[in-house]
């Protein structure tokens, strides 16, 4: 009984060892760089939705069950700090490193695409920033984009996650 007994406990510390280890399976560490997804755009996880591990490499904990806030920031474009092409650009890791708003200079092509489908004054999602005519007018057709402070994550590493992360388009 008693060698019955003793030949348990390994299996029991083994399990719980193993929960820890399922337990770490929703962190995600901000990747190297800026990396691309398969639409060519950064996906930054919105630190807010997430608890910041502590690094290097710096981690984020989607906690249980798993859920996070991405932004997916188009790389086809050139940002900046402020309306004006002679002002600073931005990359777009920058701008998940450092959250905020910025602005890129609209594509008329893809503006009539984007009115048809605009509703109010927020997007559809209502994360985006979309500004009154007044506003496009005297900026000449300038847009504005808001970005929540974060990291940028591969899309590999999403995809374990998906349908527990909530992106939105920018």
């Amino acid at each position: 009984m008693l060698r019955g007994a003793a030949a348990a406990v390994p299996t029991i510390l083994t399990l719980h060892s193993g929960a820890a280890l399922a337990r770490s399976s929703n962190l995600l560490t901000v990747a190297d760089g800026a990396p691309l997804d398969a639409k060519g755009r950064n996906l930054c996880v919105d630190e807010s939705s997430v608890k910041v591990e502590p690094g290097p490499p710096k981690g984020y904990d989607l906690g249980e069950p798993a859920h996070a806030n991405v932004t997916a920031i188009p790389t086809g474009r050139t940002y900046y700090r402020d309306t004006g092409r002679d002002g600073p650009t931005v990359s777009p890791q920058e701008m998940c490193q450092t959250g905020g708003e910025f602005y890129y200079k609209g594509n008329p092509a893809l503006d009539a695409l984007d009115a048809s489908s605009a509703s109010g004054s927020e997007d559809a999602a209502g994360f985006g920033v979309r500004m009154s005519a007044d506003w496009q007018k005297k900026n000449q057709g300038w847009k504005k984009v808001s970005v929540p402070r974060g990291g940028l994550v591969s899309a590999t590493a999403l995809a374990s996650f998906a349908g527990r992360v909530n992106v939105r388009e920018i």
